[in-house]
């Protein structure tokens, strides 16, 4: 995973929690992160909270990567491209060997998928191609190059595993690449995140929290104008707080819906905020599993929300108000509906603040040991190199890649060549095996295929170990499907 800041985004946070209690629960877990020259700090990871051993090239510095192709007028995409390529290239001499490599961000699935050195499984925070924009001005950075926004949907076809953190992300890579993704919802430490007098009992004061992020799709111009139509509505009498990343062009004293602006808070700082407030309102267009909504339930704080990624404890009327995104006038109008309704008020803060109790770390971490221990014993169906597909069928309707109809093979046999070449069918290719036994299977009497069925076969990648094969056993599939 990339370096990271003191204060993390919650992506960061939550991998790094796995680490921590990957570890306690007795695996060896170690990180890989870029060489040190792309750090902020003299640490990649800042005041993180257990002993882990990291890795990074210690070779590369900053002359490494070509920043000639940079900041170039007419800006040059493919540049820019070229630059990012050899960018994700710095972290695969990092990856030791191992079971399994968890990519956390997108840009480090092919690092991890062509080092080859344990079986890459994605942990994916977000549908990530969401964070760019066909605004290709110089500011927006790479989130503005065509070339890298497909690279990044391209990432998502490799074959490696996926576990998803909710079912809003899982039904993305089902409805966009038709892949069956299991989904585990992150954990929420309620210990941390507490209950606390609202303020408003003692000063009459009404206070709404919002977190602050630059990016559009973070939705925060929708909270400003929203805060707007509230204000309008209640006056002096309702105060809002903003912490996060400073909006300079939404500044604390626009003209629209000043605010006080907390900046990044740590979770004491953060945990008081939300406790003393009566409203959360979160206004991105889309997210997956967010931490502001359920942290603030935890915080028995009422909370107004957007419904994408946060389906799985966000229930409408229930847990929270859930509001069309970009609908300022819903927004409005719920802040004013908890803000006139203590009694509204209250039921979402205790039924939110159960939610958030039923949502431990202990749940999250068992759930993905189990998914990663199916994914280790190869007991994880799947058909994962079908990404790689042209989709153009043969006569008989089958994709030109895959095998013919003819060879009439079953998945996971065994078959061999006249000169002894064996071959597994997986994934409805052929894939050439060079160490049988270090798959933990049997030659055995096999099949064999003649010099001229082979000519005609387009194969799938060569399986060096059991990193590289994707079968799930054919007993194990249905029990494992769910």
């Amino acid at each position: 995973m990339g370096p990271t800041g003191r204060t993390r985004t919650g992506g960061a946070a939550c991998a790094l929690e796995y680490a921590k209690r990957f570890q306690q629960r007795g695996h060896k877990v170690s990180i890989s992160t870029w060489p040190r020259f792309l750090w902020p700090e003299d640490h990649p990871f800042p005041d993180l909270d257990f002993e882990a051993n990291i890795f990074f090239d210690g070779a590369p510095t900053a002359e490494s990567l070509p920043y000639h192709l940079l900041n170039r007028t007419p800006r040059d995409f493919i540049g820019e491209y070229q630059f990012f390529a050899a960018y994700m290239n710095l972290l695969t001499p990092a990856i030791p060997k191992c079971d399994l490599i968890i990519a956390n961000n997108w840009d480090s699935i092919l690092p991890a998928w062509q080092s080859k050195q344990g079986r890459p499984v994605h942990f994916p925070q977000h549908y990530d191609e969401v964070f760019f924009s066909l605004d290709a001005t110089p500011e927006i950075g790479f989130q503005g190059n065509p070339l890298i926004k497909l690279l990044c949907r391209n990432a998502f076809q490799f074959p490696v595993y996926r576990i998803a953190n909710s079912s809003w992300l899982a039904g993305e890579f089902a409805r966009r690449f038709d892949e069956k993704v299991p989904f585990v919802n992150h954990g929420i430490d309620c210990s941390v995140f507490q209950l606390r007098p609202k303020k408003s009992l003692a000063d009459g004061t009404l206070r709404v929290v919002t977190y602050s992020r630059p990016e559009k799709w973070k939705g925060f111009p929708e909270a400003v104008a929203a805060m707007q139509e509230a204000r309008a509505r209640f006056g002096e009498r309702l105060e809002w707080h903003v912490y996060g990343f400073e909006n300079t062009s939404l500044p604390p004293d626009n003209p629209w819906a000043p605010y006080i602006f907390h900046g990044k808070l740590g979770h004491e700082d953060l945990s008081k905020l939300y406790a003393e407030s009566d409203v959360v309102l979160c206004p991105s267009w889309y997210e997956s599993f967010p931490l502001p909504p359920i942290e603030a339930m935890a915080c028995g704080t009422a909370v107004i929300t957007t419904p994408y990624g946060t389906e799985d404890y966000a229930i409408q009327g229930k847990t929270a108000l859930v509001v069309a995104p970009r609908v300022t006038s819903a927004m409005a109008n719920a802040i004013e509906q908890l803000l006139r309704d203590a009694d509204l008020r209250e039921r979402l803060a205790v039924s939110g603040r159960k939610m958030a109790e039923s949502l431990t770390w202990d749940r999250a971490v068992k759930a993905r040991e189990q998914l990663l221990y199916q994914i280790h014993e190869n007991r994880r169906p799947n058909d994962l190199i079908h990404g790689f597909d042209t989709a153009i069928p043969d006569g008989r309707g089958i994709c030109f890649e895959r095998i013919p109809a003819e060879l009439k093979a079953q998945k996971g046999e065994l078959l061999g060549a006249e000169d002894g070449t064996l071959y597994l069918v997986e994934s409805e290719r052929l894939r050439r095996v060079s160490d049988v036994a270090a798959l933990g299977l049997e030659a055995g009497p096999v099949r064999t295929i003649d010099a001229l069925t082979l000519a005609r076969v387009d194969f799938g990648p060569e399986i060096h170990s059991r990193a590289d094969l994707f079968l799930a056993r054919p007993d194990q599939a249905a029990s494992d499907s769910t």
